[in-house]
């Protein structure tokens, strides 16, 4: 598994729409989540699918990012 750092959505429920055409601030400003890649992945929504990268972070837990909001390191 690659290391990662990643912004998290700070936003509530949304669809892919909104996902891509709110303010840069509904995520997190800086990369600083820290996790471990696992896979590529596909949501879907009543608008759509789309690509998110499946990151295991530092609980355990795989979480949904997308592919703008992660950075590969080491």
């Amino acid at each position: 598994m690659q290391k990662v750092m990643y912004k998290k959505w700070n936003g509530k429920e949304y669809s892919i729409k909104t996902k891509y055409e709110r303010e840069p601030d509904c995520f997190q400003e800086d990369f600083v989540n820290n996790g471990y890649f696992h896979q590529w992945g596909l949501e879907h929504s009543k608008d759509g699918s789309y690509t998110v990268a499946l990151v295991q972070n530092y609980k355990g837990e795989i979480e949904s990012v997308l592919p703008k909001n992660i950075k590969f390191i080491d």
